[in-house]
This record gives structure tokens, sequence and C-alpha cells, in this order.
């Protein structure tokens, strides 16, 4: 799954999290956590070897996801934009003022894993699409040699 990891915090407090498979990314998240400053939003990539660490800090509350690095930085970004308006709808001002660990994750960790899942299948039907085009292109580009030919030969 390209998608492999996400979590929501506010400042190193790990409000919701879900893993679609296990590793020690989730103590490297963590440790990531910690780095994050969350006084003014942004959004930072950070590689780690065959994968990318991207998050997004709005109104004090970092979204963080875990991706293989050939899926690029769109996908994930979009993901961690999609969870975020989806956290602040249902949570609000309540995940600034809360310092219970995980107090959410049983509502949002649900959210989390068919994001997850639904931007990875997306980027596997982009690809498929691309391949299919890939295809297409060739056939026509093959097609516009033979007429080429052909032409040259009547002349």
């Amino acid at each position: 799954m390209p998608l492999v990891y996400a979590l929501v915090s506010h400042g190193t407090i790990v409000l919701a999290e879900y893993s679609a498979s296990s590793g020690n990314f989730t103590q490297v998240a963590h440790e990531l956590l910690e780095k994050i400053p969350i006084e003014r939003d942004t959004r930072m990539t950070y590689n780690a070897e065959h994968h990318t660490f991207n998050y997004l800090v709005r109104n004090e509350v970092v979204y963080l996801c875990l991706a293989d690095k050939d899926f690029g930085q769109s996908i994930p970004f979009a993901f961690l934009e999609k969870i975020a308006t989806q956290f602040e709808a249902q949570f609000g001002r309540r995940a600034r003022e809360t310092s219970v660990p995980y107090s959410m994750n049983a509502d949002f960790a649900p959210v989390l894993q068919r994001q997850l899942e639904a931007f990875s299948n997306d980027r596997d039907k982009m690809r498929d699409v691309q391949q299919d085009l890939d295809r297409v292109k060739g056939v026509m580009q093959e097609n516009i040699s033979l007429v080429l030919e052909g032409s040259e030969k009547l002349e």
C-alpha cells in the first residue's frame, strides 16, 4: 500500500493514529513530532530510505503520513488536506484543548484507515489509466508510421 501510516497530534500528543502495517516507522514518527513546530501552519516532507514522512500543520494540529517514496508528494498532501478538513469538522477546537493521548483514536482511526485505503487505491487507478494511455499512444504512433509508409509508396 503506497500510504502506510497516518497520525493526528497536538504537538507531541498523538490524538489518533492508524497503521496499515507494522514497523519502526511509528517510533520514528513520534520522534519526528518533537521536531515539528506547531506555532505556524506549514507543510514539509522528510525522506527516510524508501519512504517519505509528509506532514501538514494547521491550527497547531499536526497531520502526518508515511508514504512510499515513489508515490510522490501530491497525493500524500492531498490525503493530509482531506483528513485535516475532516478532523477539524469533527473535533474543532477540542483537538487543541486536550492533553489526553489517543483520546480521539476510537472516533478518528477508522477515518484514517478509510482515507489511507481510498488514496492508495486512487494511485493504483491512476497508474492503470497511465499504462492504458501509454499503450494507446504506442498503437497510435505505430498506426501513424504505417500510414506514412503507405503514403510514401503511393508517391
